[in-house]
């Protein structure tokens, strides 16, 4: 996975100049057919039970796809808006202070920001960096995969 995500940063910059991707509204049938074949292999012991909801983007003519297991708690394939991680930090910041303790915080608080790793630390909120885990345009990186 660590190839993967060095792979996605690497690639949003073609020519030093900040590369755009763009979502797939309408995926081949071959697209379809790929990103189902990749989630069997990533997931060998589901065996048809879950439904996935599959999304697509194009970068610099590089799909990228991502998987929704349909009724899941997390990773819905989307966009997070600018300010969603601001008000996350401060939802996150006061129930840290309420907490006072070291703790993990509840998914309630994180919402679909879960791979920034937020916890409290002596009452005061801890994360990972935003650009560790969204790409440039908001999306979760670990939740994207190049199709082959």
């Amino acid at each position: 996975m660590r190839l993967i995500g060095t792979i996605l940063i690497a690639s949003q910059f073609v020519g030093g100049v900040a590369a755009r991707a763009e979502e797939i509204a309408r995926p081949t049938p071959k697209m379809l057919a790929d990103a189902r074949e990749m989630v069997e292999y990533q997931f060998p012991n589901d065996k048809g039970g879950t439904q996935w909801e599959f999304h697509f983007r194009n970068l610099e003519g590089h799909v990228l796809w991502c998987a929704y297991a349909t009724g899941g708690n997390g990773g819905f394939c989307k966009r997070l808006p600018p300010g969603y991680v601001a008000r996350v930090d401060r939802a996150a910041t006061e129930k840290c202070a309420s907490m006072g303790a070291d703790d993990w915080l509840p998914h309630a608080t994180y919402g679909e920001l879960g791979a920034l790793d937020y916890k409290c630390i002596g009452g005061h909120m801890s994360r990972l960096p935003v650009d560790y885990t969204l790409d440039r345009e908001g999306y979760v990186r670990q939740q994207w995969t190049p199709l082959r």
